[in-house]
């Protein structure tokens, strides 16, 4: 049998070692395999969207997907965007969704169902030490559903993941 050419992506076996926008290329994927994340560049420029996204390796088969985010929301403007997936992918996600601004801290939990043109949304199990740090909503636009914050202050820091059921 003859052996073909071994593609390697940039790897680390550190745990914790997270690559940013700077060490990949658009589309360029990285492995740790200390933590089994795979990382992925995507840029999409209609969105003002250039990210790492944060795939567990466990969780790349079968209907579901697990995705991690994280953005600092530097602006205080309404309906930013966090995160975006076709009407065609999953019928229903739930979001875990930490918020931090200068030592307040919010966090909720989301559930999303769309039928293609509407998305029904529940937030529950919210937390926080302080006041609210910001309002989330939901929308389908263009094909996707966008789950869009529009947040209290400048400079408050999103982070959280998700869990989708495929259509």
């Amino acid at each position: 049998m003859a052996v073909g050419t071994i593609l390697k992506h940039r790897r680390s076996s550190t745990r914790s070692s997270v690559p940013s926008i700077g060490d990949l290329s658009l589309g360029e994927l990285a492995l740790n395999s200390a933590d089994g994340y795979v990382y992925l560049r995507r840029k999409d420029t209609g969105l003002a969207i250039d990210e790492v996204v944060r795939l567990r390796a466990s969780s790349l088969s079968g209907s579901g997907e697990n995705f991690s985010f994280e953005k600092n929301l530097v602006l205080s403007s309404p309906n930013q965007l966090i995160d975006s997936f076709p009407v065609t992918e999953y019928r229903t996600i739930k979001y875990v969704i930490q918020l931090s601004y200068t030592g307040i801290y919010h966090s909720t939990e989301l559930l999303l169902l769309q039928d293609d043109t509407t998305v029904y949304t529940t937030e529950y199990a919210t937390i926080q030490t302080g006041l609210s740090l910001g309002n989330i909503s939901s929308i389908i636009e263009d094909g996707l559903v966008k789950l869009l914050i529009t947040p209290t202050y400048t400079n408050t820091t999103i982070k959280g993941f998700r869990t989708g059921v495929a259509v």
